[in-house]
């Protein structure tokens, strides 16, 4: 609608432009033998569409020439909004005159330019410093030297204010009749220029308009033709999408395992979904458009058609589970039914069978579980990963002398002994960290009285989906009794093996002796025996001798490995005495190695004793 409207204008100020030029043609031949040469060739210029400033300029000096008079001609624009007058052409003005008075706003006393506009009449001042129309103004056309100014409006065709046409003169003076044909002339003239300016103005203006409106109007189309072209792909992508989701959703309809179904409210199947097909009633055709009570056994389809009306009056998901048959087998499945919409139902079963089956296998082994834990025969606990009793059978109290509630309330860690509370507790950590899944072990608890007993223990856990230990079962047996008689059994043992060897050492003694009197031969091969017996690497005999100066013991005999010297030899008597008086007021000592074991001997004495073996 704009663009056609622009078009128009452009139509009309073409055909305003045509008219102007015949005008210029008539005026041309009816004033072409008064005219001037200067005159036609204005016309000439108006007629070529020379810029209004150079003919407007030779208006001026055309007019300035033929004055029999000093004269300065000005034209003066009136602005776009009509309140204003801008510059045109003054040849003869000073610059700075022309300056100063651009841009005056037209009014009833506004000079001689602004009131002529202001009226659309001729004003003639013949002095400017006595007319009061020059008041704001007088001051500025004096310092400049001048003295009078006529001023006549340019009217355009319709009677409106184009222009003003102004005379200046240096000196006080009114138009003759030679002047105002002159001036009628000249303003003819100007009009004709500055109309066909104007039309220019608009027709350039117009196309400039219809330029940027096809611009705009192209780029809307290029956008338009862009946004259709992308919808085009994007609905293509669409599509390939589409089809893409379509058989990915009909490859996950064949790899589904649930009966997918659309039923109304009359039980009517209105769809089935190309899912499980083994696990329907019937082949899907003769499903299809049939009612629940024309498939089932009545029984079965009024408790299908009750939970579809339920569902339908609730607007809510109802779970149901079932048995029916399919094929030769019993079939158990768990159902979710859904309402689509104020009349249908989804459908949606699934075979639970296996799950019924482990159900009921949980159960029956639970039943025989709950059998084995209440059994008086083996402690039985049940514990936490954080090690704190859960559930506990009688037997297991009755072993740690704590009742059921007592227990709940301890962690098995605490009744432990410490010694033996390590190693439980890192074969503890393994199995909560998956490198074992059961032990075994014998340790100590602590009884509620104190009394310490001994339990052989197997442990296993049961472990959840991800791997972590859910909970601990524990297997009892208090066996203090046979550890008791164990270590008493130990321990006599190692009497009769003591006793055994003390025997054969006497008896090797008695044969020495016997089969010698020397008394050194004797003492000797007796420390020898006592060496042997007692595992150590020297053994040697001393006696008190109180006759001595000083009273001590003194070393008889001395028995040692090849590679250690005689005492005697390395400590001489004196040394010897002293020494052998504070050791032998211990009862025992065994010494393994004299040569690496001095670290371990506190005896200030023994250490220096021994340092020299």
């Amino acid at each position: 609608m704009h663009t056609d409207i622009l078009q128009d204008e452009v139509i009309l100020l073409r055909q305003q432009n045509a008219e102007l030029k015949q005008q210029l043609e008539s005026l041309q031949k009816s004033n072409s033998a008064n005219l001037p040469g200067k005159y036609d060739q204005i016309l000439e210029w108006i007629a070529q569409g020379k810029p209004l400033p150079v003919i407007l300029d030779a208006l001026a000096l055309l007019i300035e020439s033929q004055s029999t008079l000093e004269v300065y001609c000005c034209f003066l624009l009136l602005d776009e909004d009509g309140r204003r007058l801008r510059h045109g052409a003054a040849p003869s003005l000073p610059a700075a005159y022309n300056a100063l008075i651009d841009g005056i706003e037209i009014g009833p006393a506004v000079g001689s330019c602004g009131t002529a506009a202001y009226h659309k009449a001729c004003i003639i001042v013949e002095e400017i410093a006595t007319d009061p129309l020059w008041t704001n103004f007088r001051d500025l056309a004096l310092s400049y030297g001048l003295q009078s100014c006529w001023s006549c409006p340019i009217l355009g065709a319709e009677g409106q204010v184009l222009a003003t046409f102004a005379m200046y003169h240096p000196f006080c003076c009114t138009p003759t009749q030679t002047d105002r044909e002159l001036i009628f002339k000249t303003s003819y003239l100007a009009r004709i220029a500055i109309e066909r300016h104007q039309a220019e103005l608009i027709l350039r203006r117009a196309n400039e308009q219809l330029e940027l409106s096809v611009t705009e109007r192209t780029m809307q189309l290029q956008a338009t033709v862009n946004r259709l072209e992308q919808e085009i792909c994007d609905r293509q992508q669409a599509e390939a999408a589409l089809q893409s989701s379509q058989s990915e959703l009909l490859a996950l309809f064949h790899a589904m395992q649930d009966v997918i179904l659309v039923l109304d409210a009359e039980g009517k199947y209105l769809k089935i979904a190309p899912t499980s097909m083994p696990l329907l009633y019937r082949p899907a055709p003769e499903l299809l458009g049939k009612t629940v009570h024309e498939v089932f056994p009545t029984v079965t389809a009024d408790y299908f058609l009750n939970v579809i009306q339920q569902a339908l009056a609730d607007q809510k998901l109802i779970r149901v589970e079932y048995q029916i048959p399919v094929g030769e087998q019993e079939i158990w499945f768990e159902a979710s039914i859904a309402p689509l919409s104020t009349n249908t139902v989804i459908w949606v079963a699934k075979d639970s069978t296996e799950r019924r089956q482990a159900e009921e296998d949980l159960k029956r082994s639970e039943a025989r579980f709950r059998s084995y834990f209440d059994l008086p025969l083996i402690g039985i606990a049940i514990t936490s990963p954080e090690r704190g009793w859960v559930s506990v059978n009688d037997q297991a109290c009755e072993m740690l002398g704590y009742s059921r509630e007592e227990l709940l309330q301890r962690t098995w860690s605490e009744l432990t002994h410490p010694e033996d509370l390590i190693l439980d507790l890192e074969l503890f950590q393994q199995m909560l960290t998956g490198e074992i899944n059961q032990y075994s072990l014998e340790k100590r608890y602590f009884r509620k009285d104190g009394q310490m007993i001994y339990a052989s223990l197997a442990i296993g856990c049961s472990r959840q989906s991800n791997g972590t230990v859910d909970y601990v079962v524990a297997l009892m047996q208090d066996i203090t009794d046979r550890k008791l008689a164990e270590m008493s059994l130990r321990e006599s043992e190692q009497q009769l093996r003591a006793q055994a060897k003390r025997e054969k050492l006497l008896n090797r003694l008695i044969r020495n002796i016997r089969s010698s009197l020397n008394f050194d031969t004797v003492l000797s091969i007796a420390l020898q025996e006592v060496q042997l017996f007692l595992k150590v690497n020297r053994c040697y005999f001393a006696w008190y001798n109180s006759q001595a100066e000083r009273s001590s013991w003194e070393i008889v005999q001395d028995v040692h490995d090849a590679d250690l010297k005689s005492l005697k030899e390395i400590l001489g008597i004196t040394a010897i005495a002293p020494l052998s008086m504070d050791w032998f007021q211990q009862e025992v000592v065994q010494i393994a190695d004299v040569r690496t074991d001095l670290k371990t001997i506190a005896d200030a004495k023994l250490q220096n004793f021994f340092s020299c073996c």
